[in-house]
């Protein structure tokens, strides 16, 4: 009797154990089955959902890059033909003294009571001396900036309007030789043969009968900023360049204003 029962028990047992395994290798190869499922793929964006599309700016951008570089350019090569370096100061004075001087400009003619004359003054006398040497050049200081004493009137006026002119585009102006009288033109002359030969000598300075320095007509305009911006000018202030091999020589003739500039020379001419 308890034999069978004891096999009763174990088959039981058997049946139990046989109907759990199945269940439990289910559970396992479920387990597996999810552990190595692969992620699903990511959802590619529709019209509705993707960024909204931005105007394409890059061309009116370029052009607008362009055009500014191409401004600066010519205001730098403005720049480069007609201005110089400012007195000792701070790079801000200078700016300042730019900007006023352009607004100045815009505003209208800095020198409002100057009328082109339509006449020469007579010339003044050979012996009449003119300064010798006088103040440094601010910005330039082997060049001196001397009193216009001594020149003809129309002379000394024209010089101090074309000051104003120049000043108020920013650019600083210095006289580095005005009046000279008969002897004065004849010393320097001599130094510049002592000193550079009669060859050299006779291409930069006139006897006193030939110079306008002389006869109260003739500048020497320094730093090249200066002169260079004078020549600009054509003749619209009365002063015009003679010489190719003398670019800061300027003479004054009052019909320059309407008729321009001559010709120039390739050098002076005993």
């Amino acid at each position: 009797m308890r034999r069978r029962f004891a096999s009763l028990v174990a088959l039981g047992v058997t049946v139990g154990l046989l109907a759990v395994l199945p269940a439990c290798s289910t559970d396992a190869g479920a387990t597996v089955t999810v552990t190595q499922q692969v992620p699903p793929a990511p959802t590619v964006p529709t019209s509705a959902n993707a960024p909204e599309a931005q105007p394409d700016t890059t061309a009116s951008e370029t052009t607008a890059s362009e055009t500014t570089a191409a401004e600066t350019t010519a205001a730098e090569t403005t720049a480069s033909a007609t201005s110089t370096p400012k007195p000792t100061s701070s790079a801000a004075t200078s700016t300042s003294k730019q900007r006023t001087s352009k607004s100045a400009t815009t505003a209208g003619d800095p020198d409002p009571g100057w009328t082109n004359p339509t006449t020469n003054d007579p010339d003044v006398s050979r012996d009449v001396p003119g300064p010798e040497g006088g103040r440094k050049c601010a910005t330039d200081a082997k060049y001196y900036d001397e009193a216009p004493t001594g020149m003809r009137p129309d002379v000394i006026a024209a010089w101090h309007h074309f000051e104003k002119v120049a000043n108020a585009q920013g650019i600083i102006v210095c006289l580095n030789d005005g009046k000279r009288s008969s002897a004065q033109q004849q010393a320097q002359y001599d130094e510049y043969v002592q000193e550079y030969g009669k060859d050299v000598a006779d291409q930069l300075v006139l006897s006193p009968e030939k110079s306008s320095h002389v006869t109260g007509n003739a500048l020497d305009v320094q730093p090249q900023a200066a002169y260079q911006f004078l020549q600009s000018t054509k003749g619209s202030l009365g002063l015009c360049r003679i010489y190719d091999n003398e670019p800061w020589h300027f003479e004054y003739d009052a019909k320059y204003f309407t008729q321009g500039c001559p010709a120039r020379l390739p050098k002076p001419e005993n």
